[in-house]
């Protein structure tokens, strides 16, 4: 799992967010069936594809609320060392009651949500 150093969370005049991740290396792959697996607190997974696994942590308390009530949000990969954007794809934000409950083996997607329904998390 790769953590995401450098990110933002925007929000336009509409109330759609984004999160602009800002990776200090291109990610790996191509993004496949991404979701966003949140229970509202201060972390957030980030699966862009089978392999690709991303933590999103220390996420605002201002924003938590905000992105927890969204079914889905923007992302967007932008490459500083170009200045450009490389990637834009809507995420699936899945809610569940608590990550914390996880542990730290859960990279896999598949293992993910077995046992989140294991634990009766989602």
């Amino acid at each position: 799992m790769e953590q995401a150093k450098f990110y933002t969370i925007l929000q336009n005049p509409e109330g759609e967010i984004c999160i602009l991740l800002k990776p200090l290396n291109r990610y790996e792959g191509e993004v496949s069936n991404p979701e966003i697996i949140y229970d509202g607190a201060d972390n957030a997974i980030l699966y862009r594809n089978k392999e690709g696994v991303i933590l999103l942590d220390y996420i605002p308390k201002d924003w938590q609320a905000k992105i927890f009530q969204k079914d889905s949000i923007l992302v967007v990969e932008y490459d500083l060392a170009k200045n450009e954007v490389v990637n834009e794809y809507f995420v699936k934000i899945i809610k569940v009651k608590n990550l914390l409950d996880l542990g730290e083996d859960f990279v896999n997607r598949e293992t993910l949500n077995a046992e989140l329904k294991n634990l009766g998390l989602l």
